[in-house]
């Protein structure tokens, strides 16, 4: 059954995650042409009266112009891997967005009952939710109204680390110290997890999907 879209919650990680994915396309970071729209999966949970988007995940599109359902499925499994009550609640898109908006929601909708579509804008950094909805004339778009929050200890977490802040460092000098850790942090496991993957590929290793969570996890260190 289709999830309850009464109230529609966006965390911050998860809007963070759908900027920094545009950002990372439109700065060359990434294989795809600089103009390409970023396209990802939303991650989240839903009760009887909200649905929130907690995190996001890129998808790449099939010679289909559609994404692979099985690379959706492994996409699922290893984020269920570590939030386990989390599931794929619907999709985001930088504007302009493909043309296929329509058929990729009919597809998640479809296999994993999400009919939430996410926009997000560049220029202004606005989000916008809609969801593909049954009524009286057939499918429609409806547009949603949505909040920003995110729960008290998170809340209490950076206001914690805000105040524990060296005064004397500016925020540029912040921001390149968490790129030096997170690039740190890598190298130093990078022979290991290069082993791994090399098994895996081989077949001298079974997939472990807990292990490629972990992988995902360490790798996205890197601001």
């Amino acid at each position: 059954s289709e999830r309850n879209m009464s109230k529609i919650e966006l965390h911050p990680l998860f809007m963070l995650t759908v900027s920094d994915h545009h950002a990372r396309i439109s700065l060359g970071s990434s294989p795809l042409p600089t103009d390409s729209p970023s396209l990802g999966l939303i991650f989240g949970v839903s009760t009887a009266t909200t649905l929130t988007c907690l995190d996001g995940q890129p998808f790449l599109l099939s010679s289909d112009n559609l994404p692979s359902p099985a690379n959706l499925d492994i996409q699922l499994r290893l984020h269920q891997a570590c939030f386990p009550s989390r599931d794929i609640v619907g999709w985001y898109c930088s504007e302009p967005c493909v043309p296929q908006k329509l058929q990729i929601t009919k597809m998640l909708q479809q296999r994993y009952s999400a009919s939430l579509f996410v926009a997000y804008d560049p220029g202004t950094s606005a989000f916008s939710a809609l969801t593909l909805s049954q009524l009286q004339g057939g499918e429609a778009w409806v547009e949603r109204p949505v909040t920003y929050d995110t729960e008290l200890p998170e809340k209490v977490a950076v206001a914690h680390v805000a105040s524990n802040q060296t005064s004397g460092l500016s925020p540029k000098v912040r921001a390149l110290a968490a790129v030096e850790a997170g690039m740190q942090g890598v190298s130093e496991r990078m022979d290991a997890i290069l082993r791994y993957l090399r098994a895996v590929k081989d077949g001298s290793r079974d997939m472990d999907v807990d292990t490629l969570a972990k992988i995902a996890a360490v790798t996205g260190q890197v601001p």
